[in-house]
């Protein structure tokens, strides 16, 4: 045991609730993914793609956290942690944690002062992947021989000397139709199923 770490206490296992809902892009959809290599005239930064099938997908991970970006910024919680080169908020009491939603769903990093009342997460999202019906329609509709995705040029423009420096950026296609969203909230002890799924409907009126 890492000394200072805090125990989370899993509690009783109350229930496990599935929230699915249809995914549809509304605008061009870019999630970062690794270039392939160095290539002439190809994109400067591609979209995510699942290794086995080169299809591009949205990872659970990613999803999940930008949710919880909108719902700190829907609750009004301010950036207080740094993990890398970004913020986030994270709760740093036991009574912090208890008074936030957003923490109790999504679970908080080790802090100082151990408490029972610590949770795993509660939520689990899943990797989405796209639709067969969907993929079968990208392929007969190729955008500049990007398959399932297009190309789109941006520029940055110097302030002082109007000089442009393009960039070539990877992006999913608007309209596009992912297999079924599936989040997992895990319920422990006494926690009220009503309160978890209204904290995620919120995100019907954030995004």
């Amino acid at each position: 045991m890492v000394a200072g770490a805090t125990i989370l206490e899993r509690g009783q296992l109350q229930a496990r609730i599935f929230v699915k809902a249809d995914l549809v892009t509304q605008s061009g959809l870019r999630i970062g993914g690794a270039l392939p290599g160095l290539t002439i005239g190809g994109v400067d930064l591609p979209v995510i793609r699942d290794p086995l099938t080169n299809r591009p997908y949205i990872p659970g991970s990613s999803l999940r956290g930008k949710m919880r970006a909108l719902l700190d910024h829907w609750y009004g919680n301010a950036a207080n942690q740094r993990i890398g080169n970004v913020y986030i908020h994270m709760p740093r009491t036991p009574e912090e944690y208890l008074a936030s939603m957003v923490g109790r769903l999504f679970s908080t990093l080790p802090l100082e002062k151990a408490s029972d009342q610590y949770r795993p997460t509660r939520l689990l999202v899943r990797d989405i992947y796209l639709d067969k019906t969907e993929e079968q329609r990208l392929r007969e509709n190729v955008r500049g021989g990007l398959l399932y995705t297009e190309a789109k040029t941006e520029a940055a423009i110097d302030r002082f000397t109007s000089a442009a420096s393009p960039r070539t950026i990877e992006r999913v296609l608007a309209k596009t139709r992912f297999r079924r969203f599936c989040a997992v909230i895990t319920l422990y002890d006494s926690d009220d199923v009503a309160e978890y799924l209204s904290t995620l409907l919120v995100l019907n009126h954030s995004s």
